[in-house]
């Protein structure tokens, strides 16, 4: 506070100061001294005396600057007689203002050249009087700055102006240098007056002009603004632009990879196609093959005809002969008529009419049941099944009409799968789905079904017209239906003698089983096996021993001694297979590891194909494989053990070979186990952890060198 006051008293002394500075400041002519000794000895008569005199010479002076346009000398003004009177102004010759200005009165006009000339004279006295005052005022509004001398100068201001009797006498008097107090704090008022009307006029002025140069600075930033945010704009234009582009590029590039990996992948399935496609007709047995049989009199096909309404009708009857056929079973839906109701009438009546078969492909299309899955189903395949007599014989559907092909077409195939397809009858368009070139070994062999598989065929041809069978197959029993077919195509009926290829089988058989022995390696022995699991005596009866350890596998009781001979030979197949893949990891782990010292990627093993190794750890809650270890809580239960999973493919066989190898002898919680009867003493007695042991370590050799193998892959790909 203190600090405050002795501010403020400062100002205040500063502002008195000021107006001393401006009462005492002298106006144009002699200093402050120089007036006093003029004026000391002087009394008042003589003072008004040289006023009146000056007052004259003024007048005088102002109307001959009237005549010459400038002000007298000094010398000159002496001459002139003052009449102090006359500078007063008469009633109605002007209006006075307070802003300074002088105006005619409007009923009043001059009418003499002494008027006009007294007009001239009083302004020009008006405008000298102001040219004198106006370094008073600047002064005064000079120090209008600070806020307290503001407030003085409001408080002390006198907004009337003088008249102009009195602009001349302070005129005069300012040129005899002669100063009252009272005339100059008068003065000093009035100026404060103007000071502050100019001030404030000039503040407005400079706001107005700051306000402008801020409205035009705010332009020119909006402007600015605008300016950056344009390039800002443009140039994330041209970042989306870019984006865009590289996106488009990508997606090109993508749709490119995808176009050449679709391109890539049709051109591998039409390559595919066509090899099975030759295969296939390679296999099919051939109308002309059973000529050139029957004419060196073979004993396993005799040939001969049957006439039916007029025609002769030949008849091949095969007693033996190897083949290969793709039927097509009319009556297929007869079979499970009771069930599934698709095509019954449409079946009828091709049995009825055999050109119903034989109608192209637009008036098919004509039909109501064309595209549907209703009793007049029709569309633009045939399902068709493969077999051979050698190992599927009995891959089909039965009925009392089966149509079969000799050969397919180029691009026939669409799809073979080793069961029922469940296929689309309207796939006729579909591109092949073929993947596996050896598929026709792989649904006739040990991995083949038990059951009919199924070959799914184009119907049309590209200029609609329809595939037509080439013989009729029948077992044993040729019927009129069989015959009617027949003679509508002009085509012959294969006869088969079950009772012939069934000896022929069980025959084949025993002899595969009597070579199996202790003697024969795992690869002999699959092999063997293969060709015995291909037929469906012995595919139907084979146990396979996929686990070991928990408990010791045993033949059902009643089994007849086909099954006994079966079950032990698959005991000898899992010892061997045991035996077969720890080998196999050896060598192939010595495979890895030398691919990885020579910083190449492993190549498949050379054995098998398709192998899988899973190591579940119910201990520790993990689920191995070659590529990662992972957390798995789900083999963690009451009774359950360590274990190996093993599954691969021989190279040249069909059947997936799984191996289940337990720790049997540890067993996870192993007394609540046993008091909830997960597990029992026969079971616990029978466990042998023996060949876990001996594999695990393998396993986890080859897991280490996999992925170590896998690194210097991840390494090349930088």
């Amino acid at each position: 506070m203190k600090n405050i006051e002795v501010q403020n008293r400062d100002t205040e002394i500063m502002t008195n100061n000021y107006w001393d500075e401006l009462s005492s400041q002298e106006m144009n002519l002699d200093t402050k001294e120089e007036l006093d000794q003029k004026n000391k000895f002087k009394t008042i008569e003589e003072k008004q005396d040289d006023l009146l005199e000056a007052a004259n010479r003024v007048r005088e002076a102002y109307r001959e600057k009237d005549r010459d346009e400038t002000l007298p000398s000094a010398n000159e003004t002496q001459k002139i007689t003052p009449d102090l009177t006359t500078l007063e102004p008469k009633s109605g010759d002007f209006e006075h203002k307070d802003n300074g200005n002088h105006f005619l009165n409007e009923t009043e006009q001059p009418e003499t050249t002494d008027q006009k000339s007294s007009l001239t004279w009083m302004k020009k006295i008006s405008e000298n009087y102001d040219k004198q005052e106006r370094p008073r005022i600047d002064k005064i509004k000079a120090g209008l700055s600070d806020y307290k001398m503001m407030n003085e100068a409001r408080k002390k201001q006198v907004s009337t102006r003088p008249g102009l009797f009195k602009q001349a006498t302070r005129f005069v008097m300012d040129k005899l240098g002669i100063k009252t107090s009272g005339s100059e704090e008068q003065r000093n008022r009035e100026a404060m007056h103007v000071a502050l009307i100019e001030y404030h006029e000039e503040e407005l002025l400079r706001q107005k002009e700051w306000e402008e140069k801020q409205k035009i600075e705010a332009e020119r930033e909006a402007e600015r603004e605008a300016e950056r945010e344009a390039r800002i704009a443009v140039q994330e234009r041209i970042k989306k632009a870019q984006r865009e582009q590289e996106a488009l590029e990508k997606d090109m590039q993508t749709a490119r990879d995808v176009t050449e990996q679709e391109k890539q992948n049709r051109f591998e399935k039409q390559r595919i196609q066509e090899i099975v496609e030759r295969d296939l007709n390679s296999r099919l047995l051939k109308v002309e093959d059973l000529e050139a049989e029957t004419f060196f009199d073979n004993p396993d096909i005799q040939k001969h005809e049957m006439v039916f309404e007029g025609s002769k009708i030949p008849v091949y009857d095969l007693k033996g002969l190897p083949f290969a056929i793709l039927s097509h079973t009319v009556d297929y839906r007869n079979v499970d008529k009771l069930i599934d109701e698709i095509g019954q009438n449409t079946y009828r009546e091709v049995m009825k009419n055999p050109g119903v078969w034989n109608e192209r492909q637009d008036k098919a299309m004509e039909t109501s049941g064309f595209g549907t899955r209703n009793e007049n189903a029709r569309g633009d395949t045939i399902s068709t099944s493969f077999r051979d007599s050698e190992k599927n014989i009995d891959s089909y559907v039965p009925g009392e009409l089966i149509y079969g092909f000799e050969q397919v077409r180029a691009d026939s195939i669409i799809n073979i799968i080793n069961g029922d397809g469940g296929t689309n009858n309207t796939a006729g368009r579909s591109e092949t789905s073929l993947v596996d070139p050896n598929i026709l070994d792989q649904i006739t062999g040990a991995g083949g079904t038990s059951n009919y598989n199924e070959v799914l065929l184009r119907r049309y041809s590209e200029n609609g017209i329809p595939k037509s069978p080439d013989y009729i197959i029948t077992n044993g029993t040729v019927s009129e239906t069989a015959l009617k077919h027949a003679k509508f195509f002009n085509i012959p009926i294969i006869n088969i003698d079950r009772v012939a290829y069934e000896k022929k089988i069980e025959k084949r058989g025993e002899e595969l089983l009597d070579s199996i022995n202790e003697k024969n390696n795992y690869l002999e022995l699959n092999q063997k096996l293969e060709e015995l699991l291909s037929m469906p005596k012995y595919k139907q009866r084979w146990r396979s021993l996929n686990s070991i350890g928990r408990k010791v596998e045993t033949l059902p009781y009643g089994l007849g001694a086909l099954d006994e001979r079966l079950f032990e030979v698959s005991k000898l197949e899992q010892q061997k297979r045991l035996d077969f893949i720890e080998d196999v990891l050896e060598n192939y782990i010595s495979e890895i590891e030398q691919a990885t010292r020579e910083n190449k990627l492993a190549p498949e093993p050379d054995q098998i194909k398709d192998l899988k190794i899973v190591v579940s750890d119910v201990w520790r809650q993990l689920r191995s494989t070659e590529k990662s270890d992972a957390h798995n809580d789900s083999q963690s239960e009451v009774g359950n053990c360590n274990s190996i999973e093993i599954s691969f493919k021989m190279k040249d066989g069909s059947r997936i070979l799984k191996t289940d190898i337990y720790d049997g002898e540890n067993i996870f919680k192993l007394d609540q186990a046993i008091k909830s009867s997960h597990i029992n003493a026969v079971n616990l007695k029978q466990a042998d952890s023996s060949f876990y042991h001996q594999l695990e370590p393998l396993v986890r050799r080859y897991f280490e060198a996999y992925r170590e193998n896998q690194k210097v892959n991840k390494e090349s790909d930088l």
